[in-house]
């Protein structure tokens, strides 16, 4: 009956049907055609195929290798030490019935399974360790288990993972310094306030000093910790008054 009814109202509207009712499929896309809420067919060859427009649905899906970036994520490592991470997975769509199909968003459903992944991968090692076994020292291993454990979430989807690569692992208690790059500092600097890297020949960048606008006391400070003083305007002269 579906079928009778999309041939009636095809040669009701002729013309519409006539025109509308090329699909072209495109060099690594598959088209997956749905007919009155049924599967009907899998366009995998590029080119040009007819089908009747009326009770039709295409969903497009690429077999083209894509790449999802993880946004810098903040997560406690094997010693409970807070570490800054990140990361870049690459994949393709293998089975695009299931990718349109099984899932609502396969690219957000890759991403969000993707970020799960490392986090809880990084959690697993320190960032550290004196015996290799750290974050910094095993990146290609880890990589590897984490290609391995996404592999398993996302195969429900018809996605193979190509690779995952870590593309930022930082400590957030390290400051680099300047142009030297050698000089590390421990610890967190208050909000407003400026670091003062010391470089490799050991000279200290000067500290301005400057008076607060409107202070009433002698007192000074740095000009780092009043960035936007605005100057200090003189005051008008009352009527009658007469400078010399």
């Amino acid at each position: 009956m579906p079928t009778l009814l999309s041939w009636v109202l095809g040669i009701v509207f002729f013309p519409i049907t006539l025109l509308a009712s090329w699909v072209v499929v495109h060099p690594q896309e598959e088209k997956i055609v749905l007919f009155w809420g049924k599967l009907a067919r899998v366009l995998k060859s590029p080119g040009l195929s007819f089908i009747n427009l009326f009770g039709r649905k295409v969903i497009t899906i690429s077999t083209k290798q894509q790449a999802v970036e993880i946004n810098k994520t903040t997560v406690a490592d094997a010693n409970a030490n807070p570490i800054i991470v990140a990361g870049i997975c690459t994949f393709r769509v293998v089975d695009s019935v299931k990718a349109a199909l099984h899932v609502e968003d396969y690219l957000g459903f890759v991403r969000s399974q993707a970020a799960a992944v490392l986090k809880q991968v990084a959690s697993k090692y320190p960032y550290e360790s004196t015996e290799g076994h750290g974050l910094k020292d095993e990146a290609a291993k880890i990589g590897q288990e984490m290609v391995s454990v996404l592999a398993r979430k996302v195969e429900s989807a018809g996605v193979e993972v190509i690779a995952y690569e870590l593309s930022d692992l930082r400590d957030p208690g390290l400051r680099t310094g300047g142009a030297g790059g050698q000089h590390e500092v421990r610890g967190r600097t208050p909000q407003g306030h400026r670091d003062i890297a010391q470089g490799p020949a050991g000279q200290v960048a000067a500290r301005r000093w400057t008076r607060v606008a409107g202070a009433t006391s002698s007192r000074r400070c740095p000009a780092f910790l009043v960035p936007y003083a605005p100057a200090r305007r003189p005051r008008p002269l009352a009527a009658g008054w007469v400078t010399r």
